[in-house]
């Protein structure tokens, strides 16, 4: 497959990585010494550049090569003409800022962090920035520097409909609505046309000022960016008064200080692009179309679900009915989200505390790499898993997580078992010796997709013993008096109460897909990628926890094991099917609050 064709495919999804900079150089990882996918930032790479893959396409079909055949020495062209473009997009933003503006002011992650700057930069990342601050407080300076370091802005304000031709400012309070209607018109065209960047400057003292572009942001792809000035100033009537440029006076500002809201989103999350999410939503299509193909006994749970008995509709229509089974889809939403904290717009009683963290408000317009590892298929939603770690892992709270781990732990941890470990109208048995599972994916490993994977392991020793632990279980063996519940796992002797040693499994599972999180902190981290009629996306928390508890279990038969198309397929019973991935996908995602 050429590179352009699988960047057309998977924007998002590119091996080897590389440096951030653009030296011509790249990670040890990369063992195609001549791949010119080496010569290109991350940044086009992860964001396909546009007119970076019309360049290289262009390139590749008149010379008629693949990527393992653009050698350094015969592309220079091609080499100077994608340094060329991706310089456009590698100054720093902070150059523009005029001399007579404090840089302290400015120290916003989307100005300072080369990544997320690029990633904003990038003609598929569309992001509309809402300003809020009292005149007078430095919301300006942040949109001149906006303005002047983002390609393709649009800045929409009130303040523009009391400009004359002249230049001179004539503010009329009976205009008001106008201006602000006016306003409005000017966001939707801009959003209408798809413009990368989108800047909101009003003062938008209360949250129902900015209702209209909250929601135009999410029918229209754009991921929110609320901004307010770092000044110190910013809440002082008397010190607004001097410096603002409209002559509003001290005893207005001081009434607007006090009106002035905490907005605090429905949920924070990590918001791909539209073209990611749409990716993302493709291959999670596909992949549950061959589950259901290669894997009957889903197929089945699918049919009667639907209340369908399939002897009596043909095939095809059986097969158009499965498609139209997860009929409600997130695509009305336009962007895929990773939820870090569902905060409830403030209702949820930590919200607050976690709305006022530093690394919350500092993080809010940074990128992040996240890693999708596989799928969890159920009769209820379809949701990408993600891994987490670092800096994510930090911001992700879960509440569920810990009451689902006390939930088992308690009283009803039988019933629990019950129902969710044991679901499947057969009895699921022990997956601690080699058995089925590592059957199938020794001999998944055998075919093209696997074979790598497969000679890896073969310089590691082979298959490891199922019976042995994961390294993060030794270490909690290691620190066995440490406090299991706060690091997301059960103990050993309640491990015991609950029918047997989970660790086995999970490491087996673990050692096999080293990426995906089955135990621990962040282990529902996902995207809702579909649900069925009538269900919530908070559903998939709950379908991913107990995916997590059949994983984790050793009260269980094995389940039907089948290669798919980006890895191996695990039917448990009772609808719930897991893919794992043998090469997990990479996704750049803008954390920030839906509000």
């Amino acid at each position: 497959m050429s590179y352009i064709s699988f960047m057309a495919l998977s924007p998002v999804y590119i091996e080897p990585q590389v440096e951030d900079d653009i030296d011509g150089s790249c990670t040890d990882a990369c063992t195609n010494n001549g791949c010119q996918v080496c010569l290109i930032s991350e940044y086009e790479i992860t964001c396909s550049i546009q007119h970076l893959s019309s360049t290289l396409e262009e390139h590749l079909i008149k010379e008629g090569k693949e990527c393992s055949e653009l050698i350094i020495s015969e592309e220079k062209v091609v080499k100077q003409e994608t340094l060329e473009v991706a310089s456009s997009f590698d100054t720093q933003p902070l150059t523009f800022i005029d001399n007579n503006l404090d840089r302290n002011y400015l120290d916003f992650v989307f100005f300072t962090d080369k990544k997320s700057f690029r990633h904003i930069n990038d003609p598929d990342s569309k992001v509309m920035f809402i300003m809020r601050g009292l005149s007078g407080s430095g919301k300006s300076s942040v949109v001149s520097v906006l303005k002047s370091a983002f390609h393709n802005v649009t800045v929409c304000s009130a303040d523009d409909y009391f400009y004359t031709e002249d230049g001179s400012y004539n503010h009329d309070v009976n205009l008001l609505h106008a201006a602000h209607e006016d306003c409005q018109s000017k966001a939707s065209l801009a959003c209408s046309k798809q413009t990368p960047v989108v800047v909101i400057d009003n003062t938008n003292v209360r949250k129902w000022e900015m209702k209209f572009y909250f929601q135009l942001a999410a029918t229209s792809g754009y991921t929110v960016i609320l901004v307010e000035p770092k000044t110190p100033w910013k809440m002082d009537p008397l010190e607004l008064a001097n410096r603002n440029s409209h002559g509003v006076t001290a005893d207005i500002l001081e009434k607007k200080v006090s009106m002035f809201e905490k907005v605090i989103p429905g949920y924070y999350a990590w918001f791909p692009n539209e073209k990611t999410s749409d990716y993302l939503r493709q291959i999670s299509e596909d992949i549950y179309t061959e589950c259901l193909t290669k894997l009957k006994e889903l197929k089945a749970d699918f049919m009667n679900a639907m209340n369908i008995n399939p002897d009596h509709i043909s095939e095809e229509m059986a097969q158009q009915l499965l498609q139209r089974y997860y009929v409600q889809s997130e695509k009305k939403r336009r962007l895929l989200h990773c939820t870090a904290k569902y905060c409830g717009w403030g209702k949820v009683p930590d919200s607050g505390s976690y709305f006022n963290r530093p690394d919350v408000q500092n993080s809010c317009g940074k990128v992040f790499n996240l890693t999708v590892t596989g799928l969890i298929i159920t009769l209820k939603t379809i949701a990408a898993r993600v891994s987490l770690d670092g800096a994510a892992l930090a911001l992700f709270n879960k509440p569920e997580e810990d009451s689902w781990i006390t939930e088992v732990k308690g009283n009803h941890s039988k019933q629990n078992a019950d129902v969710y470990i044991s679901a499947s109208k057969r009895k699921l048995k022990k997956l601690t010796k080699p058995s089925k599972l590592e059957k199938e994916l020794k001999k998944f490993e055998q075919t093209t997709a696997g074979r790598k994977k497969s000679k890896q392991r073969k310089q590691k020793g082979g298959f490891k013993n199922a019976n042995k632990t994961e390294k993060t279980v030794q270490d909690v063996e290691e620190n066995k008096n440490n406090n299991f519940a706060d690091q997301g796992l059960v103990s050993p002797h309640e491990q015991d109460q609950l029918g047997g040693d989970m660790r086995d499994q999970s490491s087996f599972l673990q050692d096999q897909f080293p990426h995906c999180r089955i135990t621990g902190k962040g282990r529902s981290a996902h995207f809702t990628v579909k649900t069925a009629s009538g269900v919530e996306s908070k559903q998939t928390n709950f379908d991913i926890l107990k995916a997590c508890d059949l994983e984790c279990s050793l009260n269980s038969e094995q389940p039907l094991v089948v290669p798919v198309t980006q890895g191996v397929a695990c039917y448990y019973g009772n609808g719930m099917c897991c893919v794992y991935f043998t090469k997990p996908l990479k996704v750049q995602c803008l954390y920030s609050g839906y509000y």
